[in-house]
């Protein structure tokens, strides 16, 4: 089964006669691999690689993400991309709490929970990051 995917040129530069740049998006969630580009009839065999998309995500959502203050005694906030899933564990693996994001930020109510450390589980469109949350 052959799979086509379908982009536009942000940009497109002819050099020479036989040299074209050419600048394109490609959607987050493409498989890493060599991709043959076809132009009307022209045909460039591997004309592009994808081999890093899974680094740019999870930079992104490290980057977005902060849980803050830590060492937290009551409320703990945590910044994270609109829609984005949280979940706080004990060092166990129980899940204690877990929210939505559907504003910049959640105020995470945690007097509640014993002296130690927990984790904090962050997801947003598949990508995953996780946390330490220490509570005084």
């Amino acid at each position: 089964m052959i799979t086509m995917f379908f982009f536009i040129a942000n940009q497109i530069i002819v050099v020479l006669d036989d040299l074209i740049t050419v600048s394109v998006s490609i959607p987050s969630d493409i498989e890493i691999g060599s991709y043959d580009v076809h132009v009307d009839d022209l045909v460039l065999e591997n004309g592009f690689v994808v081999d890093v998309i899974d680094a740019i995500a999870d930079n992104y959502l490290a980057d977005a993400v902060s849980i803050y203050p830590n060492p937290a005694s009551d409320n703990v906030v945590v910044s994270a991309p609109i829609g984005s899933q949280v979940v706080i564990t004990d060092i166990g693996g129980r899940r204690l709490s877990e929210f939505k994001v559907s504003g910049k930020t959640i105020d995470i109510d945690v007097s509640s929970y014993n002296s130690g450390l927990y984790l904090v589980q962050i997801t947003h469109n598949g990508v995953a990051f996780s946390g330490k949350l220490i509570k005084n």
